[in-house]
């Protein structure tokens, strides 16, 4: 990619979508980010405070006000705005207009820009496992979650769209991240918190299995499939891929790793203060191999990156 690659990003002030905006800055990339009206810029992980002013920003109260025109040509459209996330917001209609119309609405808006697009896609995409194999991209869809099916619905409607106007597409899969801006109630900025105050973490039991993949790694996948996405002329090989470590911890493991990189007290860890969430899926592990066999890329040693994001989650909240 050239180094004055022009970017186009919805969803910069989320938790990924801040993190990315400032990879693409540091990058050398000029990007320009969509904002609702109502959208608070966030601040940007520290390292990137200063580049990150060199962003554009355009506020707006739908996507579909965008026009080639007003933008003019872009090497990149990432689209990363959602809606749902938080299991608290669950209006349909909501839900329906953002999951699914949103994908869309920017796969068109790609095709205008001579844009490739790049979509955020969820794990939560995929159907409840019914057993504890690492799951793949062919691996059933959800159909009955109002969130998980609303974005299976704007996956693949936006990559079927690129697909039949030549626009190189893919969507990106991505597991349980953590990182600094992830929303506070969140168990990584609990337990960071926790730890460094020297107060109780109520946890559930913590059987969960999950795939905790670094914010920062996120990031990069992402720009690696950019990357082998610039090398693709049409939309024929457009997909969902799966952006994980393909490596299963439970709840409490990650909790325990994270005391365990701050030196913190285990005493802390309120094991069962919390009730398991109803809708918790037992496992939920992704399986890498497609990302690894288009771009070579493969997530840092989970310690590693744990200590890198706990050093610059503390940074910042300082």
């Amino acid at each position: 990619m050239p180094i004055s690659s022009r970017a186009l990003v919805s969803g910069g002030t989320g938790f990924i979508g801040r993190n990315l905006v400032a990879r693409l800055v540091e990058a050398g990339f000029d990007v320009t980010c969509v904002l609702r009206h109502s959208s608070v810029v966030p601040k940007f992980p520290a390292a990137a405070a200063r580049a990150i002013k060199s962003a554009r920003l355009i506020r707006v109260a739908n996507i579909s006000e965008l026009t080639a025109s007003s933008l003019g040509r872009f090497d990149f459209v990432f689209h990363l705005a959602a809606a749902g996330i938080a299991p608290s917001e669950r209006d349909p209609g909501l839900l329906e207009s953002v999951n699914v119309e949103g994908p869309r609405q920017m796969a068109s808006l790609a095709d205008a820009v001579g844009a490739r697009l790049i979509l955020a896609g969820s794990s939560a995409e995929y159907a409840d496992p019914v057993d504890d194999e690492r799951l793949s991209e062919t691996a059933p869809l959800q159909k009955e979650r109002l969130y998980g099916r609303t974005k299976v619905e704007g996956t693949q409607s936006a990559l079927k769209l690129a697909a039949t106007r030549d626009v190189p597409a893919v969507c990106c899969r991505l597991f349980n991240i953590f990182g600094p801006g992830e929303a506070a109630h969140r168990l990584f900025p609990s337990a960071v918190r926790a730890f460094s105050k020297g107060t109780r973490l109520p946890l559930s039991t913590g059987t969960q299995i999950r795939d905790f993949l670094s914010v920062s790694d996120a990031c990069s996948a992402m720009l690696e499939l950019a990357k082998w996405l610039s090398r693709q002329t049409d939309g024929s090989e457009n997909s969902a891929v799966n952006i994980c470590t393909g490596e299963g911890r439970s709840v409490l493991a990650f909790a325990m790793s994270i005391c365990n990189v701050m030196d913190g007290d285990e005493q802390l860890l309120g094991i069962g203060d919390l009730p398991l969430r109803a809708d918790d899926v037992p496992i939920l592990v992704g399986d890498p191999n497609l990302l690894a066999m288009r771009t070579g890329w493969r997530a840092s040693p989970h310690q590693i990156a744990l200590a890198a994001e706990i050093e610059a989650f503390r940074r910042g909240m300082g």
